[in-house]
C-alpha cells in the first residue's frame, strides 16, 4: 500500500470524529464562532513559545485578551519569506513522524515547499467531508469520483481514497494516441462518477474532446466541483452544458487545502471552522467589509509550520453572513475579483500546450524560479533563474525537453531558454507573480 493511503487510513478514526463535530455544527452559528477564536488563540500562543521567528514577539509583547486584535500584531507573510527562513518559521518541537513535506509552484513559478501535519490533515477531510454530505443529502460515503488534473500517470488509474469517505476515486489521462484517448472515455463512462473534480482548463479540455472525438459523455454526476484556477463564466457555461450538471467552485490552495467553497445557491463560503481570512490593503491594513484587497489566510490547524497572515496575492472582498445561506452556512462569504488562472498556450497551427504540462518540466530541475513568456505567435521564451546547485548541463537538458515537448505539439514553434536575475521576471500588473504571460495578447 503507497505510504499516504496507509497514513490516511491509520487516521481514518480521528478523521471520522472529526467529521462528526463539523457534520453537528455547520448550522450553528455561535459555536462556529467560538471554536474558531479559541484556535486562533491556541495557535497564536503555541507560534510565540515554538516558532523561533515569532517568539520574540511573544517574549516583549502581551498578548491581547482578543486573539483578533493579538493577530493584527503579526507582520504579513509572503512564500519568499517563508522560504528565506524555512526553519525559523518550523516549530522547534516538531515530530518528524507526524509531519509531511510538500511541493507545491501554484502558478507563481516560484517552487515552494512547506511542511504540515497530520493534524491538519485529519481536519481538512474532516470538513470537506461534513460539506459534502450536506450537498449529497447524506450520501457522502462510497462514491464514485473522477478526478481531471494533468495527470501523472498514463491511461486509466483508480483507488479508494479514506480521506474522502471511501471514495473510488479515478483517473484518466487526456493524452495520447486517438486510440487511447477514446479508451480513456470509454473507462470514464463505464466508471460513472457521482461526482467530476478537477482544474476548470481541464474539465473544459474533457468536454471538447469528447465532441472532438464524436462520443458520448459519461451519465451526468451530481456536480462538476473545480478548483485552483480562476473560473471564467465562459468555462462553466461550457462545463455545465457537457456534463448538463451544475458547477461547485473552489477557492484552494495547496498550503491551506480548501478556502472557501461555492455551496448549491452560488455562494462562497469560507472555512472558517479552520481558517481565518483577511482582507487587507497595499499597507497590510484590513479594509472594511466588501471592499476589494488582498487575501491574507491564517491557517488555524497547522502548528508544525504555522501559516499566520500569510499574503495570496489574490485579491477579493469579504463580508459576514448576514443571517444563514439558503444552504444552512452562516460563515463569511469571499468574493474572488482576481485570482489564479491556469493557461494553455495557443499554437500557430491551432493546437494548444498546457502551461503545466512544461512547467513541471522545469521543476525537475534546480530552479529558484522561473516563467514562461509568449514573444510570438511562433516563440516561446523560458526565464529561468537558476539555483546554485543547477549546472550548465542541467539548463541545457531543461531547453531540450521544453524544445522537444513544444516540437511535439506543434513543429513550427521555437523556444528558447534564458536565464535572468531576480529583477527580470514579467509582470501582469496584479500582486501575484505568474509562470505565464502572453505578450502576444496585448
Amino acid at each position: 500500500m503507497h505510504a499516504a493511503a496507509l497514513d490516511g487510513a491509520l487516521l481514518w478514526p480521528r478523521t471520522y470524529a472529526a467529521y462528526q463535530r463539523y457534520a453537528a455544527m455547520l448550522d450553528d452559528a455561535a459555536a462556529a464562532h467560538a471554536l474558531r477564536r479559541s484556535r486562533l488563540a491556541a495557535l497564536l500562543h503555541h507560534a510565540v513559545r515554538n516558532v523561533p521567528v515569532y517568539r520574540e514577539r511573544g517574549r516583549h509583547r502581551a498578548a491581547p485578551a482578543d486573539p483578533a486584535e493579538f493577530l493584527a500584531t503579526f507582520p504579513l507573510r509572503s512564500k519568499q519569506q517563508l522560504q528565506a527562513r524555512f526553519a525559523d518559521h518550523c516549530d522547534d518541537e516538531l515530530r518528524p513522524e507526524q509531519s509531511y513535506s510538500v511541493h507545491t509552484s501554484g502558478t507563481t513559478g516560484i517552487p515552494f515547499t512547506f511542511l504540515t501535519d497530520q493534524h491538519h490533515a485529519v481536519h481538512l477531510a474532516a470538513l470537506n467531508l461534513a460539506l459534502e454530505e450536506r450537498e449529497t443529502a447524506g450520501g457522502v460515503f462510497h462514491r464514485r469520483i473522477l478526478e481531471l488534473y494533468d495527470a501523472r500517470h498514463h491511461g486509466w488509474f483508480e483507488f479508494t481514497s479514506t480521506a474522502r469517505g471511501f471514495a473510488r476515486v479515478g483517473s484518466g489521462t487526456l493524452r495520447g494516441t486517438e486510440d487511447a484517448l477514446r479508451a480513456t472515455v470509454a473507462r470514464i463512462r463505464e466508471f460513472r462518477p457521482d461526482s467530476v473534480t478537477g482544474l476548470p482548463s481541464q474539465c473544459v479540455e474533457f468536454v471538447d474532446l469528447v465532441a472532438e472525438l464524436g462520443l458520448a459523455m459519461p451519465p451526468a454526476p451530481a456536480a462538476v466541483h473545480t478548483t485552483s484556477e480562476l473560473l471564467t463564466p465562459a468555462a462553466r457555461a461550457r462545463i455545465e452544458e457537457g456534463f448538463q450538471a451544475p458547477v461547485r467552485d473552489t477557492y484552494a490552495m495547496r498550503e491551506m487545502g480548501a478556502i472557501a467553497a461555492e455551496c448549491a445557491f452560488g455562494t462562497r463560503h469560507v472555512m472558517d471552522e479552520r481558517l481565518w481570512v483577511e482582507v487587507v490593503d497595499d499597507d497590510g491594513h484590513p479594509v472594511a467589509d466588501g471592499k476589494q484587497g488582498e487575501i491574507v489566510i491564517t491557517n488555524l490547524m497547522n502548528r508544525v509550520m504555522p501559516f499566520i497572515r500569510y499574503r495570496t496575492g489574490d485579491l477579493g472582498a469579504l463580508r459576514p453572513a448576514e443571517g444563514p445561506c439558503a444552504c444552512g452556512r452562516t460563515s463569511d462569504v469571499l468574493q474572488l475579483t482576481a485570482g489564479r488562472s491556469n493557461w494553455a498556450i495557443e499554437l500557430p497551427g491551432g493546437t494548444k500546450l498546457a502551461v503545466l504540462t512544461l512547467t513541471r518540466l522545469i521543476r525537475q530541475f534546480p530552479v529558484e524560479r522561473y516563467q514562461l513568456v509568449k514573444r510570438r505567435t511562433d516563440l516561446i521564451e523560458a526565464l529561468v533563474r537558476p539555483l546554485p546547485a543547477c549546472r550548465t548541463e542541467d539548463l541545457r537538458a531543461m531547453e531540450e525537453l521544453l524544445r522537444a515537448t513544444c516540437r511535439q505539439s506543434d513543429s513550427s514553434v521555437e523556444l528558447r531558454l534564458r536565464t535572468v536575475g531576480s529583477h527580470d521576471f514579467l509582470s501582469t500588473g496584479s500582486r501575484k507573480q505568474v509562470d505565464f504571460v502572453d505578450l502576444t495578447d496585448r
